[in-house]
């Protein structure tokens, strides 16, 4: 986005961020201001249209690199201490919130 600055300047930006964070209203609001305010403030000239927080998922079976092992890692703690099985896939998304947040954005 920083690159490219200049020519988001005349467009329409939307912005969603996808993380597991969704069943916790404390990281939301964390998400909402480091991962999509603080980023539109630095990065875009203009607001964002739309901002967006979804769930996300974590399978196991992925193949990560790295710096996605490590945070994996953590969010696997943080889960497990929550009575989340972290051996099989979790899935916080809602494909119908997804969809309406998208169907949104086309009618503006």
């Amino acid at each position: 986005m920083e690159n490219h600055q200049k020519d988001l300047k005349d467009k329409k930006v939307a912005l969603f961020v996808s993380c597991t964070a969704n069943r916790d209203e404390k990281l939301l609001k964390e998400a909402q201001e480091k991962y999509l305010d603080e980023v539109a403030k630095k990065y875009l000239i203009n607001p964002p249209v739309a901002t967006g927080l979804f769930g996300g998922v974590i399978d196991p079976d992925s193949k990560f690199g790295i710096m996605e092992k490590m945070i994996l890692k953590m969010v696997k703690k943080d889960l497990e201490s929550k009575g989340i099985d972290t051996t099989k896939p979790y899935d916080t998304r809602d494909w119908e919130e997804i969809h309406k947040w998208t169907r949104d954005l086309i009618k503006n």
